[in-house]
């Protein structure tokens, strides 16, 4: 038989590290002695029972462990008749959790089944109802089945309570519903914070989140759809204090998905970010530009000449600073000021020149502009040959 639970409401000063799961025949409406059903905890939250005699029926309770021992026992479950389970719509999904509650919206989590069917799951419903409601008020809230195992649920109603399960489904059709949450009251709570993208001055995309009610035990969790992050070779997670950066090292297709940041020990502290394939785009342009920015020009270079033959090369930068620099190059030689060449560099207006007193075939070539302030640089050429 297979036992599912829910985590308890109290975990102490500890992470739980895992749970011990007991099992007693129960003869004639007697329980007989508690049984160990496995010597090493488990970290998941539903176990498969394999001593069990079919027919015979069976109660039990589950321990919590954690860093301080084994906590005391549930209370008995039910007692359940050991009989085979050949049904061939699924079991019911197991272990719900509720994160990221808003005035409007929540996510749900939860495990897929652990009996199948007679085929593979292939989607997840997940009903919603107030939580004062009756048994005929559970309506759907999607109407195409869900591949993933979580879900955002919006259109919530401020203030309301709420309850909600989850069935699957495979080829042969929807199965059981799944044990019912505690209630959830749709609030965003006061300090609420969400997961913010930013892209550093030196190209750097990293997603943040910061929460300051902290306990002595909390710690923050980053997950990829709702899943660990077991690759860190694309993503680096620093936390100091009250705040926690997950850093893209080599961002790219593979890093698309729901990014969430979930901080234990807390009341539910949690948010999300969906990083899409044209969010991405966005924030790899935006990284190039931080990487490589380019002084913004309001007119590219120019010649014109003068009276009595004075020739001038022009542009217009769209701004500068007062470190910003210039370098005048013609056929890859970089020109200095002297009796051939006069420059000038208005900082305030913007407006690059250089001037010659005349034109022969010598200076026939190409003239280049290269400016640079800080990282930021930019060019603009002009060719000046035959006719």
């Amino acid at each position: 038989m297979v036992l599912s639970w829910k985590q308890p409401t109290f975990i102490g000063g500890a992470d739980i590290t895992g749970y011990f799961v007991d099992y007693r025949q129960v003869v004639d409406g007697v329980p007989g002695k508690w049984h160990e059903a496995n010597v090493k905890a488990v970290s998941d939250r539903a176990y498969r029972v394999s001593e069990l005699r079919e027919n015979r029926k069976y109660q039990f309770q589950v321990r919590a462990a954690n860093m301080a021992g084994v906590g005391i026992p549930s209370m008995p479950s039910d007692t359940f008749l050991c009989e085979e389970w050949t049904i061939a719509v699924p079991g019911p999904p197991h272990d719900l959790q509720v994160r990221e509650v808003r005035s409007d919206s929540l996510v749900l989590l939860w495990k897929p089944p652990v009996y199948q069917g007679r085929d593979p799951v292939n989607g997840f419903y997940v009903d919603i109802k107030e939580g004062d409601a009756p048994e005929e008020a559970w309506r759907g809230v999607n109407t195409k089945a869900a591949e993933k195992t979580y879900l955002k649920v919006k259109n919530l109603k401020e203030g309301e309570t709420y309850v909600l399960r989850v069935r699957a489904q495979n080829k042969a059709g929807v199965g059981k519903t799944s044990d019912v949450t505690e209630p959830v009251l749709a609030l965003t709570k006061p300090g609420t914070k969400e997961i913010v993208v930013q892209v550093d001055d030196d190209g750097v995309i990293s997603l943040n989140f910061e929460y300051s009610d902290l306990t002595p035990n909390s710690k923050f969790l980053w997950s990829k759809n709702y899943e660990e992050i077991t690759d860190t070779s694309r993503l680096t997670i620093e936390t100091k204090g009250s705040k926690s950066q997950m850093v893209f090292n080599s961002p790219g297709e593979d890093d698309v998905g729901v990014y969430s940041c979930l901080v234990t020990h807390t009341d539910g502290a949690s948010s999300s970010y969906t990083l899409s394939e044209e969010d991405l785009k966005r924030l790899l342009k935006v990284s190039h530009d931080h990487k490589f920015p380019i002084i913004p020009l309001k007119s590219d270079l120019a010649v014109e000449l003068q009276e009595k033959g004075k020739v001038r090369f022009w542009l217009q930068a769209e701004h500068m600073s007062a470190n910003g620099k210039v370098d005048y190059v013609f056929n890859d030689n970089i020109l200095s000021q002297g009796e051939k060449y006069k420059m000038n560099f208005d900082k305030n207006t913007g407006v690059i020149e250089m001037l010659m007193e005349s034109l022969t075939p010598a200076d026939e070539g190409t003239y280049t502009f290269q400016l640079k302030d800080g990282k930021a640089t930019n060019q603009s050429s002009l060719v000046l040959i035959g006719d």
